[in-house]
């Protein structure tokens, strides 16, 4: 059972058809070919009452597709979620469910900066500290991210709202942790419970992390300011120094895994702010049709736009939490030749 991607045909009648077949008897929970679920279908497609009639119908609401995503995953995923599925599909198997990337549905909420979403997941049981593997990232690291670097945002996005309702969520498990009162008698009377310092003093802890971590990215802007000035001063006229050759063949050894896995959307937006990019390179890379071409023609860019690209088209790679591994890949090539120096 397929549904088909058709948007003149009548919603009612594909409903009536889905229905029919159904009550036939049809196998709703069919993956055959490896394609994704009818119910992935469906939920991409936005279509609610479709949805209802599969989920009534026993529709495998744990099916995963080719990149391990539920069909909660796909309705979270989608533009303009609608609450209302994103509760109809949510079950305890995949509510904390990771994909092929590690996130789970309340990771790609967070992203978005979906407040009301985030919510509905939350109230379902979604886990507000589980961590992606690669990034070790919880939903509210991942909205804060997000929310510094103005990446993805939409109409809708809310990401201040979504760091505040994760970070009360928190603080409400925390407080009822502290209510448990710990019961022990001292000379024939209750003592009062002892972990309120203990809560305290870890509360502390954490905001004094939080400040140093603040002051850390001052420290590390200030540095960026000073290296820009530096080659300005050094590159009189904007005219860069050549890549070299060593920071070419970093790029040339890891080509094909940053095809695949480049992030081209975020990474562009550094690269114009620092002047890798003009506007005209960046309409003839968004030109190109696919992913994999655009990252192929940023990749034949690169060596051609000076020293200063790879840093900065690596230092782009680390603030993306999905692009992390790549930059690791740089450095790693870069570490194994001893006596050379980072800019």
């Amino acid at each position: 059972m397929e549904l088909k991607h058709d948007a003149p045909t009548d919603r009612r009648t594909r409903q009536g058809i889905v229905k029919l077949l159904c009550e036939a008897g049809v196998d709703v929970s069919d993956q055959r070919l490896a394609k994704p679920s009818v119910l992935h279908t469906a939920a991409s497609e936005n279509d609610l009452d479709i949805c209802k009639i599969l989920v009534d119908s026993g529709a495998d609401k744990t099916a995963v597709d080719s990149t391990e995503n539920t069909p909660l995953h796909v309705a979270v995923n989608r533009e303009k979620p609608l609450e209302e599925m994103v509760g109809l599909l949510c079950h305890q198997k995949t509510l904390n469910a990771p994909n092929k990337t590690g996130f789970t549905p309340l990771h790609l909420a967070a992203e978005k900066g979906d407040l009301k979403v985030v919510r509905t997941l939350v109230q379902a049981g979604a886990d507000i500290n589980v961590q992606a593997p690669s990034t070790k990232l919880t939903p509210l690291g991942i909205a804060r991210h997000y929310k510094q670097h103005r990446f993805k945002h939409q109409p809708f996005s809310d990401f201040q709202g979504v760091m505040d309702f994760l970070h009360s969520c928190g603080q409400s498990k925390m407080e009822q942790k502290d209510r448990q009162p710990t019961r022990r008698l001292v000379r024939g009377r209750t003592a009062p419970p002892d972990e309120d310092k203990s809560q305290l003093k870890l509360r502390c802890q954490l905001k004094e992390q939080e400040e140093e971590g603040e002051e850390l990215k001052k420290r590390i802007r200030t540095l960026e300011e000073q290296i820009q000035q530096y080659q300005d001063k050094l590159y009189p006229g904007g005219c860069p120094m050549a890549m070299s050759e060593r920071h070419r063949q970093l790029l040339t050894l890891n080509h094909r895994n940053i095809l695949s896995d480049l992030h081209i959307s975020i990474v562009i937006p550094a690269l114009r702010e620092k002047g890798v990019l003009t506007q005209d390179m960046e309409e003839e890379i968004r030109s190109c049709k696919t992913q994999n071409g655009m990252n192929r023609k940023l990749l034949d860019i690169l060596p051609t736009r000076g020293q200063a690209a790879f840093y900065v088209f690596r230092q782009a790679l680390r603030e993306d939490p999905g692009s992390e591994h790549l930059a690791v890949l740089l450095n790693e090539e870069e570490s194994s030749q001893p006596g050379e120096k980072d800019l």
